[in-house]
């Protein structure tokens, strides 16, 4: 191409409106031009010919795109210069560190953080709780993202195959997980290879806290604690599935805790795995073996096993911490914590069994009947049974509020007291 067509070309660029030419742009302008000319030359020799018009045509649309391209490219560098920086740059990030409490909490069934959203764009929502209104919508169709893997209609073979091997895989609550740390999913399924239990986190999610989460959902159908000592807020998206909300416990320090991840749970799909009894059965039998110092399917009597033994059997426990003289092994895959005293002697069973935990309040006072006493702690109230000289019974149930008036069992103890007073100070 001549210099003199590129001018006249410049000259036409130039009263083109809202367009304006440096020294910079008007030879990068040039080199662009003046490579296609050398594409069309090529394309000339191999097909025969390329007519004055068609090659006038070709360079005025390069043109034209250049034109467009650069006023937009204008355009967006004004609006981001003006626009102001959100307050997920600006806030101070929340402490990632759970708080401390006084019974152990393993890390053994923390989701870890995805490192690429996968429910993305919803990832990118603002702290205003649109995140959650948006998870919580997808869990009606047992979905933590659009058209993606989901509980009761999933088999977790297939995604294997898709995703490749997990990053880890675990026993817990009767369920195998496989956790898959780039999507920040761990993927729960029974015995049939069926998913029944999702577990998400992104970085989004975790700057939610337990206030935000209120205000975006309501309050919710019922809470509980795990194993874990971590605060799970459930919601009842329809019949068939939970959409539970997870946090570390409450602290004078840390009031408002922020979300660790959110679970989308079909039950039914959990409780086919077990031998389903009714709730007057499952708790006779918890009262009959709470009299001998045992509790329903855990191999371990209070007062006589040793935590050595039960280490030999079970393996190491996930962690272990000293509460009031005590050691605390946590087992997460038998939903287990046993505490021991100096001299090793187990002294309480304290298990997190999913069909207990479906149990309420009305059905366990009025199968177990009117307790010893009844004891409020923080935000928990404790039914204490004495079922024999040397053992208790302690079923412990969140507080009734007006939402929730007939809360679900949140764990029971069996405890032989008299192991645990000669460990402490007198």
């Amino acid at each position: 191409m001549s210099d003199k067509t590129g001018q006249e070309l410049l000259q036409k660029l130039r009263e083109l409106p809202g367009f304006s030419l440096d020294k910079e742009k008007k030879q990068q302008i040039l080199e662009n031009v003046m490579q296609e000319e050398k594409r069309y030359m090529r394309q000339t020799r191999t097909r025969g010919s390329f007519s004055l018009l068609g090659k006038g045509i070709a360079v005025c649309a390069l043109v034209g795109a250049v034109w467009v391209g650069a006023s937009v490219m204008k355009h967006q560098d004004q609006q981001v210069a003006q626009a102001p920086l959100p307050e997920s740059v600006t806030a101070k990030q929340p402490d990632p560190s759970l708080a401390t409490t006084p019974s152990p909490v393993p890390t053994q069934n923390q989701v870890p953080p995805a490192q690429s959203d996968p429910a993305a764009p919803i990832a990118t929502a603002e702290r205003d709780g649109s995140l959650l209104k948006q998870l919580f919508a997808l869990s009606r169709q047992g979905q933590v993202e659009k058209g993606g893997i989901s509980v009761e209609n999933s088999a977790i073979d297939t995604y294997e195959k898709q995703w490749g091997k997990p990053d880890a895989t675990r026993f817990e609550d009767g369920l195998t997980f496989n956790t898959y740390t780039k999507k920040g999913l761990d993927i729960g399924f029974n015995k049939g290879m069926q998913v029944v239990e999702i577990r998400y986190q992104t970085p989004a999610l975790t700057k939610l806290t337990m206030k935000q989460t209120k205000q975006a959902l309501g309050l919710p159908h019922s809470i509980h604690t795990t194993i874990n000592d971590q605060t799970v807020y459930v919601y009842k998206p329809n019949d068939k599935y939970l959409f539970e909300v997870v946090f570390p416990a409450a602290t004078k320090q840390k009031p408002d805790p922020a979300i660790q991840y959110v679970v989308v749970r079909y039950p039914q799909g959990a409780v086919n795995l077990m031998a389903q009894r009714a709730p007057d059965e499952l708790l006779g039998e918890l009262k009959t073996n709470a009299a001998k110092g045992q509790l329903l399917e855990v191999p371990v009597t209070v007062g006589k096993s040793m935590i050595d033994e039960m280490q030999r059997e079970w393996g190491k426990p996930s962690r272990q911490d000293f509460v009031n003289g005590l050691l605390y092994s946590v087992f997460p895959d038998k939903s287990v914590v046993l505490a021991s005293n100096k001299g090793d002697q187990i002294v309480e069973i304290r298990s997190y069994d999913y069909q207990l935990r479906q149990i309420t309040k009305s059905q366990a006072l009025k199968t177990l009947g009117k307790p010893t006493e009844t004891v409020k702690i923080g935000d928990q109230q404790i039914e204490v049974y004495q079922v024999s000289p040397d053992y208790q019974l302690k079923v412990v149930f969140p507080l009734p509020t007006t939402a929730i008036p007939d809360p679900t069992i949140d764990h029971v103890n069996v405890l032989y007291p008299r192991g645990t007073v000669n460990q402490m100070a007198q």
